[in-house]
């Protein structure tokens, strides 16, 4: 009797061994699988309805690949993971880059002279969340009478990156006097498109966006001189820039 409940005890004892693992490479795989946290870099007041959030594209799987899918939400009180579902989320997110790309979404009608907190996650092919990026916060401007507002820009206009020469990164600004759908890309001198840094319709506003040095699959290009264009309405400009390693 005593051999029976002893064999009985081993036989339950390696069932458990068993379910533990399964369990532990269930575990596994789901962290292994989940999507890279955004870490927010800039937020720019484009105009007085519309804020611009600037990162660096994540990965599916850590830092490498893409991403499946974004999802930017913004508040008037300081985002949490607790208040997350409660903050309002942005529409017409772009689809996610590259991982190490640099990515850039405008926030729309938004209300003058309100601050605004903003965050965002990731999810993966598999529906994996990333945990909540740092949030940021913007506060928007006023203006009354945009004929009477010296601010408001009345030309497009693409000036000199800088800095440049330049390594690892540099900043491209850039001036819509109207609202428009902005092309911004990145060509090697073959007349081969590096990267898309912006593809997008925004409203009348001053723009910077930051170019980190590489392709549209996040892997750094080499030294050498590149032109970013840019495309608006009937506006159509190139400048060339100098990568340093």
């Amino acid at each position: 009797m005593r051999y029976q409940h002893r064999q009985a005890d081993n036989a339950l004892s390696g069932r458990l061994c068993i379910l533990r693992a399964i369990l532990v490479a269930l575990f596994t795989i789901t962290l292994a699988g989940a999507s890279h946290a955004v870490e927010l870099v800039t937020a720019s007041a484009a105009s007085d309805w519309t804020i611009l959030v600037t990162w660096t594209a994540p990965g599916d799987d850590g830092n490498v690949g893409t991403a499946t899918e974004y999802d930017v939400r913004y508040a008037t009180f300081a985002i949490n993971e607790a208040n997350w579902n409660s903050a309002t989320q942005a529409s017409g997110e772009p689809p996610p880059k590259s991982a190490g790309s640099a990515d850039s979404f405008a926030i729309t009608g938004l209300a003058p002279l309100t601050t605004y907190y903003i965050g965002m996650k990731t999810r993966d092919e598999a529906y994996n969340w990333s945990p909540l990026s740092n949030v940021i916060s913007k506060t928007t401007s006023l203006v009354t009478d945009v004929g009477d507002d010296p601010q408001v820009p009345v030309t497009f206009e693409l000036s000199q990156n800088y800095p440049n020469p330049f390594n690892p990164g540099t900043t491209i600004a850039c001036t819509l006097p109207v609202a428009s759908h902005l092309s911004l890309a990145i060509f090697n001198l073959l007349g081969q498109r590096v990267t898309q840094l912006v593809d997008q319709a925004l409203p009348a506003g001053d723009y910077t966006f930051s170019w980190n040095g590489t392709d549209r699959f996040g892997k750094p290009v080499a030294s050498g001189v590149y032109l970013y264009r840019m495309e608006a309405r009937d506006f159509v400009q190139a400048r060339p820039m100098t990568l340093l390693r």
